[in-house]
This record gives structure tokens, C-alpha cells and sequence, in this order.
């Protein structure tokens, strides 16, 4: 019995599961259409909504503007009377005929002075003798509604005294507008045109309503004060409308559209209506638009009712459409779903399938990319412990490079040393070039240097490698002496560094042509073109990336980041780098960067090194935890002439602040107890002054927030491992330091250069080592030098006080003045 209860329920609930994803959609597809129908029949009742209030802004905005143009009119009239003072009634005549003239919907523009009780009967006078012998005050009778005789009064009367146009208005003339006194007085008061309400006009023959707008004028500016103006005020002016006259032109008979103008003052009684043109019923589903008008101390309500044949704009059938639609489409989806169910589900299997890879494949992608940026972060991090030995090493490479008493054999092997530690520096610079440049901490450092004095000794440092192996290396450049620009000379240094590099190592013979070429808006184009291996397709590919190297590069050696460098640097300076390469023809690289030009100012590094100045005294204090570190610069400074003093601890720091009070500052920024900026803020606490400069010194990896703020706290930074040149800026910061750029024991060449005829071998030699900074090849050559006796020796002598300077860029000059013996061929 399970059994069969089993086959038996499972056919029944089978077709239930089937439908039920098509009957949900159906009834969604219904729901939806009902709400789609609903909500488009209340756009449409919106729609016409805007476009009913749109026209009713539209008419109301035409009656704002014909009654603010008649409102100009009036208060031009009353500075007319303001302006002249008085007025005679022929002026008044010509001045306001030509106001009615474009103003159409004013019945009439009139002047009203304020007459004292006692003055009535001559103001009536003198009326009567210009010509108006019927003219009297007059008023209307409560009980026949008709004119008559005004009543005596014990204030003012408020006659109508000028009114045009004359004719029409005649019965106004003379009449006293006390009647009109709540207005008169309330516009005195506020010194504003006041209108009254709507009421029947003295002058209108038939049952048209009107109001009356008055405008005070006074004796003078109007007063402040509410009694000054009421003494000081002399009449009004008036402008009289008739309601169905202002309002026909803007409201009267629009198409589907009843309007009536009310005022809220009388409780919005209606005193302009206008049918609507066609006469047509009210609409039922369509509300009316009230839009509020203020005016000269006013209120007015106007209402426009739309008809049942007011024009929307607005199709109706639209809403049914989108019903009948919405109905068709939801049918015919679900015969789509009904038939397609089964496909509908391996598409989904296939999507989850799908979406399980991609979720997979991108944490993939993330794990790598952590795993790279902890690389790098790692890299970077290493910094501090890698330079801080490379500091001592070429620092005390530098201090016995410049000793002329150190014995010959042990030279050679400290210029080994010292190569050998400037190389594995430039390899240490690459990877972390590479690492700041991953971790995104790369800098563009900018100055102003010579463009061809960058390429040219750029090119002169790879000649010995490319006389090594018989390569031709020359320069194309631009004539017109020194390009002095603004930019990255560290960077774009180490680029063409990179690019000739590689063009000499993949070249085995043939020539090496380095380009230099000025482009339009302060661009320059570097290219690198050698007649090496080329490369093939394939190996373009991936020729910037990492580490990487063709086959051509394992066998030849290198890190495989010159490259990848050098596109970094590039693309950080703003340029794109590209190669054309074809196998065993040779290979281009060219880019393009933004050089503004500059004006280039000398520094240290152009001259020799120099030394103080005779009597300049500079105190120096060096605080640094690593003994290494505080001897090579004690010593650095010492050799340029200063009083050094040095401390590993806080404590002693402070003791010889206290007791030798020195000129300036050499902080370690990461001391063992404490860090640099807490050291010098505890030095400036214990009086220090604060014009003592501080220079701080780190190997460590700073990023930019932390460099400014060390400059700016200390005054200077120095990045181990550092040159002595670097020191002499540093000592700049000083008040009256002065540096003599020629050692003092390098006198006048003893003498004629014109006698002296060297060797070619020898005199070249002497010159490459003078451009590569070689002391140890310079000391051989001269000892070489001095055996050759005759007018050799003393040469020999004074290019060892130069050699002693370290004034190479003397020794390289002099060279070039030199006569050569080229060698007798056999």
C-alpha cells in the first residue's frame, strides 16, 4: 500500500509544480499591467494638471504685466507732480493723454489735493473761473445713489480736481473721496499705492465694477513717521480701472477653460467671470487651478475650471494600450515559460556553474594581487636594514677614495669595493623602483637640470663598454648649446640608463645611436636604435614585464627589470614608450615626455668639491645610534671643513648642545630610545635656537606626507647612502657660509703646457678615469706618468693636488689642452 500511494501521488502533484512558475507570472503579469495601467492614467491626470496650471500661469502672468504697467503709469504721474511741483491743468492734459494713450485698460488717470474745510469755497472759485462755472464739491446721495452737493466738513476735503479723459469721466469731477477714506488714508499712511475693493464707479453709466488705485504725494521725500505724513501730505494721484476692461484682454474666453476673479478681502466674492468659448460643461475628473495675484495692497483669487473639452495635450487611449498590451505580452510569456521550463533550467544550472568559476577566478585574482602587494610592502620595507651597511660601506669607500696617502696595492682593492658596492646599489635601486612603483609610492621628484648635459654624459659613460666591444655609441642632438627644462632628472637618468644599457648588451656589433629631438608644445622625443639581435614577435609580447628574459637575456645575465623600469618611469612622467624590433636588424625604443624649459643655476655637484671658506667656522653635532653611520659622516664633514662632534644617546645629544652650542644638525630619524623629530623638540625645549637648522638623515623608505613633514619640522633630508656634495647644500642653510670652489694647494701650473707631449694611451686613459670618477686608475696613470720624467713630473704633482681636491672636472680639462704621441705603427 506505500508503494501504490506513492506512484499514485506523484503524477497528481507533478502538473501542480509544472504550472505553478507560470500561473506566479501570469498573476504577476496581471498585477503588474493593472498597477503599469493604473499609474499611467495618473501620469495622464498629471500631465494635463501641468499643462491646465501652465496655461493658467501664462494668463495670470499677462494680467500681472498689463496692471505693472499701469502701475508705472501711475507712479510716473506722480513724480511728474513731485518733479514740477505744480501743475496746471492744460499740463496735466498733455501729460496724461499720451499715458491713456497706451494704456487702453485705464478709465481714467486723476489729481485729488487736500483741501482744508475753511479753503472749500475758494478752491470752487477758482475752479469755476478757468471755465467750469457749474463746477462744486459733490458727493453720493445714500438714498437716490445720485450726485449732489457735498456736506460741510470741519477737516479736508478730497476733491477730484484734474481727470482725464474729461468727457467720459465728467461726473467724477469735483466729487469728494471721503467716501474713499479707509483707501486714501491707509495709502498716506504707508506711503504706497493703495487700491480700494471692487465698487461701482461715480462716472460708470451700467453695472461694470471697477476699483480705483490712489498714490500719495507729499511735500517732499515722504516722512518716517506716520503723523509727519500725514502733515505733510498734499493730494493723490489716481488711476481708475474697469474690472471687465483689464481683465477681457488676459482671462475673457479661453478654450476649455472657465475663469472668474475674486477677492479674498470680500471672501472671495467674484467680480469678473469669463465663460469659457465653448460653453461646455465643467469637467468632473479634471480639479481646478487657483493661482493668487497681490496687488497695490490687494489679493485677488483667480480660478480657471477646465471643461469636458479642455485640451491637454494628453492621449487617453495611451493608458488602455499599455492595459491591452500589457495582457497580450503576459499571455504570450507565459506560453514562453510553459514550453521553455526544462531549457530555462540548464541554463541555469550552466549559470550557476558559470558564476561558482568566476567567484573562484576572482579570489584567485585577489589572492595574487594581496600576494604581490605584500611583496612589494616587503620590498619597500627592507629598505632601512639594506642601505644602512651599503651607507658604511660607500661611505668609507669615499673617505679613502679621497685619501692621496693611502698605499697603491690597497687602493685597487677599495676601488673594487667601492664599484662593487655602487653596483649593488643600482641593483637594490631597481627593485625597489619596482617595489614603490607596484605599492603605488612613486614620486615625480622635479628640478631643473640640462637636457643635453644629461644625454651627453649619459653616452659618455657606456664609451668604454662599447670600445670593449668595438661598438660605434654617438649622440644625435640638438645644436644650440645647453637645454635647460624642468622634470624628473633622476628618473628620466635612469631610463636612458636602462635603454643604452640593454641596446650594449644585445648589440654584438654595429653602432648604438642615442636621439635626442625637440617636439612641438615643450616635448622632447628620446630614441635608442641599435643594430643588435632584434627580437622576435613573440618575445615583444611580454617585454616590459618583471623579471622577464628572452632567451638572448638569460644568456647574457641581468634582473630582468631594466625595462620594466624604465616603462614605469615613463608612464609616471606622463609618456608612453614603444619598440619597433626585427630580428637580426636591430631594435628602437623611442618616447616622448613634457619638458618645460628653465633657466638652470649651477649647484655642487657640477663644481669640485669645495671646502669652507678661510675663516668660516662651522660647529656640526652628528647623533646617529649606528657608530658606522656617525663616523662617515663626522668624517664627511670634518673633510669639508668643519668642527664635528658626535652622539649616539639623547643624553649626550643634549650635553653638547648645552656645553659647544653648534651650528647646525645631523639627526638620525630612528634613534634606538627615540626618534629624530622627539629629539629636536626636546633640543628646542632646552633652548636651542630655533634658527639652528636640523637635518635629518634616514635609509628607510618615506612616503610623501612623512618626507614634507620632516623638511618642514628639521629643515632638510638626507636619503642614505648620501655624497658629500649632498652635505655642502645642507651647510648652505647656515647665515655667511662660504665655500672656496678651488683647493687651496692647487696653484698655478708650474709650466708650459706646449712642452709637454703624452702617450695617446696614457692620456686616454687618464681621461676616462677622470670622467668615471676613478681615483684608483688616476693614482696608477700618475705614478705611470711620473716615470716618463722630463716636464711629466711636475704635470704629474699638480694633478695630484687636483686628484687630492677630488677636482676630477679640472683634471679632465686640463687633459683635453694636452698634446699627444700616437703610437709608431710597424
Amino acid at each position: 500500500m506505500p508503494s501504490l500511494h506513492a506512484n499514485h501521488s506523484s503524477p497528481r502533484s507533478s502538473p501542480w509544480r509544472c504550472h505553478l512558475p507560470v500561473s506566479a507570472t501570469v498573476f504577476t503579469g496581471v498585477l503588474l499591467t493593472g498597477l503599469l495601467f493604473l499609474g499611467i492614467r495618473a501620469w495622464e491626470r498629471r500631465e494635463a494638471e501641468a499643462v491646465l496650471h501652465a496655461r493658467a500661469a501664462q494668463r495670470l502672468e499677462l494680467l500681472r504685466e498689463a496692471l505693472g504697467n499701469s502701475l508705472e503709469a501711475l507712479h510716473s504721474l506722480g513724480a511728474f507732480y513731485n518733479t514740477r511741483g505744480s501743475v496746471s491743468r492744460s499740463e496735466f492734459r498733455q501729460f496724461v493723454g499720451h499715458t491713456l494713450a497706451r494704456h487702453p485698460e485705464l478709465q481714467a488717470l486723476s489729481w485729488t489735493p487736500r483741501v482744508p474745510a475753511s479753503e472749500r469755497a475758494a478752491v470752487e472759485a477758482s475752479v469755476r473761473a478757468e471755465g467750469f462755472p457749474d463746477f462744486k464739491f459733490t458727493e453720493r446721495d445714500p438714498l437716490t445713489q445720485h450726485t449732489a452737493p457735498a456736506r460741510e466738513r470741519t477737516d479736508f476735503y478730497y476733491p477730484v480736481y484734474y481727470i482725464e479723459p474729461l468727457a467720459r469721466n465728467l461726473t467724477a469731477f469735483g466729487y469728494d473721496l471721503n467716501s474713499r477714506l479707509p483707501a486714501l488714508t491707509l495709502a498716506r499712511d504707508e506711503a504706497r499705492a493703495i487700491s480700494t475693493p471692487p465698487l461701482r464707479l461715480i462716472q460708470e453709466e451700467h453695472n461694470q465694477p471697477g476699483f480705483i488705485v490712489y498714490l500719495p504725494l507729499f511735500a517732499g521725500p515722504a516722512p518716517a513717521s506716520t503723523a509727519a505724513r500725514l502733515a505733510a501730505n498734499t493730494g493723490f494721484v489716481a488711476a481708475v480701472f474697469r474690472i471687465d476692461d483689464l481683465a477681457r484682454p488676459a482671462l475673457g474666453q479661453q478654450p476649455g477653460l472657465r475663469v472668474t476673479l475674486g477677492d479674498t478681502a470680500i471672501n472671495e466674492t467674484v467680480i469678473y467671470t469669463a465663460p469659457a468659448a465653448d460653453d461646455a460643461p465643467l469637467s468632473d475628473h479634471l480639479a481646478p487651478c487657483t493661482l493668487t495675484l497681490p496687488f497695490a495692497g490687494r489679493e485677488w483669487i483667480v480660478t480657471f475650471t477646465p471643461t469636458v473639452n479642455f485640451d491637454a495635450g494628453v492621449r487617453p487611449w495611451q493608458s488602455w494600450a499599455v492595459l491591452a498590451g500589457g495582457l497580450a505580452l503576459t499571455g504570450l510569456l507565459a506560453g514562453y515559460l510553459l514550453a521553455g521550463r526544462r531549457r530555462a533550467a540548464e541554463i541555469a544550472l550552466a549559470n550557476a556553474t558559470l558564476q561558482t568559476e568566476v567567484a573562484e577566478r576572482k579570489r584567485a585574482e585577489e589572492a595574487a594581487a594581496a600576494a604581490n602587494r605584500a611583496k612589494s610592502d616587503f620590498l619597500a620595507s627592507l629598505s632601512h636594514e639594506i642601505r644602512t651597511p651599503l651607507n658604511s660601506i660607500l661611505g668609507y669607500t669615499q673617505i679613502l677614495e679621497r685619501d692621496p696617502d693611502f698605499p697603491v696595492r690597497q687602493r685597487d682593492a677599495v676601488g673594487a669595493l667601492a664599484n662593487s658596492g655602487r653596483h649593488l646599489l643600482g641593483l637594490l635601486n631597481s627593485i625597489l623602483d619596482l617595489s614603490k612603483i607596484e605599492a603605488g609610492r612613486m614620486e615625480v621628484e622635479r628640478g631643473v637640470f640640462d637636457l643635453i648635459a644629461l644625454t651627453e654624459g649619459i653616452v659618455e659613460m657606456f664609451k668604454p663598454r662599447c670600445a670593449e666591444k668595438h661598438l660605434s655609441l654617438r649622440a644625435s642632438l640638438p645644436s644650440g648649446g645647453p637645454r635647460p627644462v624642468v622634470g624628473d632628472e633622476g628618473k628620466l637618468r635612469q631610463i636612458l640608463i636602462n635603454l643604452i644599457g640593454n641596446a650594449v648588451k644585445f648589440t654584438p656589433r654595429g653602432e648604438i645611436i642615442v636621439g635626442l629631438s625637440p617636439l612641438n608644445n615643450e616635448q622632447w622625443r628620446f630614441e635608442v636604435i641599435d643594430t643588435g639581435i632584434g627580437l622576435e614577435p613573440a618575445e615583444r609580447a611580454g617585454l616590459f614585464a618583471p623579471f622577464h628574459q628572452t632567451l638572448a637575456g638569460r644568456r647574457l645575465g641581468g634582473t630582468g627589470l631594466g625595462l620594466a623600469i624604465a616603462r614605469r618611469h615613463v608612464e609616471l612622467l606622463g609618456g608612453r614608450i614603444e619598440v619597433q624590433s626585427e630580428p637580426n636588424i636591430g631594435t628602437r625604443f623611442h618616447f616622448a615626455l613634457t619638458l618645460p624649459a628653465a633657466v638652470l643655476h649651477p649647484s655642487f655637484a657640477d663644481r669640485p668639491l669645495p671646502h669652507l671658506a678661510a675663516g668660516v667656522r662651522v660647529r656640526a653635532l652628528v647623533v646617529d645610534d649606528n657608530r658606522d653611520n656617525r663616523f662617515i659622516l663626522a668624517r664627511l664633514l670634518s673633510d669639508l671643513g668643519c668642527i664635528t662632534a658626535s652622539a649616539a644617546t639623547t643624553s649626550a645629544a643634549r650635553d653638547i648642545v648645552a656645553q659647544e652650542a653648534p651650528d647646525i644638525l645631523f639627526i638620525d630619524v630612528l634613534l634606538g630610545e627615540t626618534t629624530g623629530p622627539a629629539l629636536l623638540a626636546a633640543l628646542r625645549a632646552d633652548g636651542l635656537p630655533a634658527t639652528v637648522p636640523a637635518v635629518y638623515h634616514t635609509a628607510a623608505l618615506l612616503g610623501p606626507a612623512d618626507r614634507e613633514a620632516l623638511q618642514s619640522d628639521g629643515g632638510g633630508l638626507l636619503v642614505k647612502p648620501f655624497r658629500a656634495e649632498d652635505l655642502c647644500t645642507c651647510l648652505q642653510r647656515i647665515p655667511g657660509v662660504r665655500f672656496d670652489d678651488a683647493p687651496p694647494d692647487a696653484g698655478p701650473l708650474p709650466l708650459d703646457l706646449d712642452d709637454i707631449v703624452l702617450p695617446e694611451d696614457l692620456c686616454t686613459r687618464m681621461s676616462v678615469a677622470a670622467e668615471l670618477h676613478s681615483t684608483t686608475v688616476l693614482k696608477a696613470c700618475l705614478e705611470e706618468l711620473r716615470q716618463l720624467g722630463g716636464p711629466a713630473v711636475p704635470l704629474a704633482d699638480h694633478l695630484r693636488q687636483l686628484l687630492r681636491a677630488y677636482d676630477l672636472t679640472a683634471i679632465a680639462r686640463l687633459l683635453n689642452r694636452l698634446r699627444v704621441q700616437s703610437p709608431v705603427s710597424t
